[in-house]
């Protein structure tokens, strides 16, 4: 029913911008590209490439020019505006196996092209960031070789702060949370576990993605370090705070950076605040 739905507005939407829409050949001759983002993170790595002049459409979270239409986000598309937009690239956050199949639907028959990305671990972030050059501009043109240009330098920063491993930190079991309540842990396959990987940490927590903890699971985790990542200062005085309090043995830091849980053109930036975290000594 959902998809009949869909292929509904599709046709209706097609044949009210018919007339509007620029001919096929208009539009591969056109060098810009038209790029409507599903994804805040993606959304980032255009802008941080100087090519949001380009983008149409964005999904309501995206930190970019707040009139640009918004198009919907991974759990719902405005199909009818977005035909009416009619863009070139679509940008979506997600496994190329999970995308919405409406929206693989119309891609495929407007002639959009569609970039999924994951972006759970870091290797997600640098093949993300890598694939859009080449995803909007052919090999040699100047844009995609001064992208590209650009890609490498991030990702050369971001091997240079995961590198060498700290000596010393071998055998530390480190608890990563972000502070909500109930507290959200970063577990295994997360970009701050592979962070807290190549730095020579070792995760307290065995469980793959990120897990929304119980208070019992809190103080039942074993950890020699716990470490707060959050966008902005976190009060001392809060239920996730006096809770910590009853573990005497672990160290509790705190990473505070603004672009912290969005998996984008920051993460060299916080694997050096990580670093500097973890070569801090321990305390009793």
């Amino acid at each position: 029913m959902k998809r009949s739905r869909i292929a509904l507005v599709i046709a209706v939407c097609s044949c009210m911008v018919a007339c509007d829409r620029p001919s096929e050949s208009v539009r591969a001759s056109s060098a810009v590209p038209r790029v409507a983002s599903f994804s805040p993170a993606l959304t980032a790595m255009m802008t941080s490439l100087g090519l949001e002049s380009t983008m149409v459409g964005r999904s309501a979270f995206c930190r970019i020019d707040p009139t640009l239409p918004v198009v919907g986000d991974l759990h719902e598309v405005d199909y009818e505006r977005l035909v009416r937009l009619d863009p070139t690239h679509i940008l979506v956050q997600s496994q190329p196996d999970r995308v919405d199949p409406g929206l693989v639907d119309i891609s495929r028959r407007r002639g959009w092209k569609l970039l999924a990305s994951p972006l759970a671990g870091v290797d997600d972030i640098r093949t993300a960031f890598t694939a859009i050059p080449d995803h909007l501009f052919e090999a040699g043109a100047e844009e995609h070789r001064r992208c590209a240009a650009m890609v490498r330098e991030y990702t050369d920063r971001i091997d240079a702060a995961l590198t060498p491993p700290i000596p010393g930190v071998e055998d530390t079991t480190v608890l990563i949370l972000s502070p909500m309540e109930p507290p959200l842990a970063w577990g295994i396959g997360t970009w701050m576990d592979d962070m807290l990987v190549s730095l020579g940490g070792r995760n307290a927590l065995q469980a793959h993605g990120w897990v929304a903890l119980g208070w019992e699971d809190l103080i039942r985790i074993e950890a020699d370090r716990i470490v707060f990542v959050s966008e902005s200062a976190i009060p001392c005085d809060g239920t996730l705070q006096s809770m910590l309090a009853r573990r005497s043995r672990a160290t509790i830091d705190v990473l505070v950076h603004p672009e912290v849980h969005l998996p984008a053109t920051c993460t060299d930036e916080i694997a050096s605040r990580l670093r500097a975290v973890l070569e801090q000594e321990q305390g009793p």
